[in-house]
């Protein structure tokens, strides 16, 4: 359908059935509403067109196509013009999930204020919270707090909001959770609690969050696995250090016979847990975000050290295959060497230029002049032990390497991994 608007009203006017479905069972109305054509759609209102009818892709409506798509001035016609708001489509999204999951607020504030159920479920028994937190749009989770969804709602396997922001990474999301008192230690069937998750995934920010709210440190899976284990698999060495300064038992073992120095593959992360059995050496490491001026009288140059080096290993075609960024620390930097602690994807800069500070993260504009080319990377600034250390951020992650929970394996999952997103 064009959008155009003489042509529909002529044809109305010819006496065209304005509820005329196509083969997949669009209406002209859902068309309009998926492609966001507003002033069509409300002419078709006007002109008596079902609100309800479904496509037979996913029995999905008008609403809820218009919500997929974050048309919210066409939500806002549909619910004036009667249109169910909490029909659900064969996969159980609705229109609240769909505009909860486009960070449509609009849309948000109009099904809620017109009685949207926040607690209705689709695939994985997901609600439009779980929807919400794994986006991290905390703008969409605000307001379906405020109109009473469940902030311990749990999944089909058990999964709660706050499991779910820890597990993409969406440290603003899982802070908001934590502040309305979201339960740290609330865990999935399989046992894993959000600190597992983060831990495993190397998120340091969100792990010391976790641990300020309350969160279990040596909490077990049903398969034995801990948060250590899962940092010392993923050979997470910061998250490590974090979890033996508050008390992670290194002597815990798996239900496969391992403890976390076992699984551990590098030896740098082995010789962190054997360091941790002597006394009072794992209490004595500080690990922190850095003050803003600590950031701007160390990291930044820090940060500078950082793109220089890996400019000249571009132009000298020195690169890695590992795809990952390990830690990198001012220690390493003003050494100058190459070790095992520097791993970086080729990403073809030939010059930088550095950019916002946001927090503890800083914007960073790569260039190819040979290509004309410019990328912006976001990298995140820790002090460990006084020592600053340079990560990419969840954004730069999600960027460059797919969403940060693809780029490890979810070591706390026994059998198909997928199953943990």
């Amino acid at each position: 359908m064009s959008n155009d608007l003489a042509k529909i009203k002529d044809l109305l006017e010819r006496g065209v059935d304005v509820d005329y479905t196509e083969k997949f069972g669009y209406s002209a109305l859902m068309v309009a509403a998926f492609k966001g054509h507003a002033e069509i759609a409300e002419v078709l209102l006007a002109r008596g067109a079902d609100t309800e009818k479904k496509d037979k892709e996913d029995a999905a409506t008008a609403l809820i196509r218009a919500a997929q798509n974050g048309h919210p001035k066409i939500v806002a016609a549909l619910i004036q013009a009667g249109a169910q708001v909490n029909v659900q489509a064969t996969s159980g999204v609705t229109a609240l999930v769909a505009a909860s999951f486009k960070n449509d607020i609009a849309s948000v504030q109009a099904l809620l204020d017109n009685a949207a159920q926040t607690e209705l479920r689709h695939e994985g028994g997901r609600t439009a919270l779980h929807t919400a937190a794994r986006t991290g749009h905390t703008a969409a989770m605000a307001l379906l707090l405020s109109h009473g969804a469940d902030i311990e709602a749990q999944m089909d396997d058990g999964r709660t909001p706050l499991i779910m922001a820890a597990l993409h990474a969406k440290r603003d999301a899982v802070e908001q959770l934590l502040s309305k008192g979201a339960d740290p230690n609330h865990a999935s069937t399989n046992g894993a609690t959000p600190l597992i998750v983060a831990a495993e995934q190397g998120q340091l920010e969100i792990a010391l969050a976790l641990i300020a709210a309350g969160a279990a440190v040596n909490h077990a899976a049903a398969n034995g696995g801990t948060a250590l284990m899962g940092a010392a698999y993923n050979d997470h060495t910061n998250v490590v250090r974090l979890l033996l300064k508050h008390g992670a038992d290194a002597g815990v073992v798996h239900e496969s016979g391992k403890r976390a120095i076992d699984l551990a593959k590098k030896e740098s992360t082995r010789k962190l847990l054997r360091q941790s059995q002597q006394p009072g050496k794992a209490q004595s490491w500080d690990i922190r975000v850095p003050t803003t001026s600590e950031i701007s009288r160390f990291g930044i140059p820090v940060v500078e050290r950082f793109m220089q080096l890996a400019v000249e290993r571009y132009a000298s075609q020195d690169t890695f295959s590992d795809s990952r960024f390990a830690m990198l620390s001012k220690r390493f930097l003003a050494e100058e060497g190459v070790d095992d602690s520097f791993m970086m994807n080729d990403y073809g800069f030939e010059d930088f230029v550095i950019g916002a500070v946001s927090g503890n993260e800083v914007d960073v504009t790569g260039i190819n002049r040979t290509h004309k080319w410019e990328r912006v990377v976001s990298l995140k600034l820790i002090v460990e032990d006084g020592d600053f250390v340079v990560l990419p951020s969840a954004a730069t992650l999600g960027s460059f390497l797919g969403k940060p929970s693809n780029y490890v394996s979810v070591y706390w999952k026994t059998g198909d991994k997928d199953q943990a997103e």
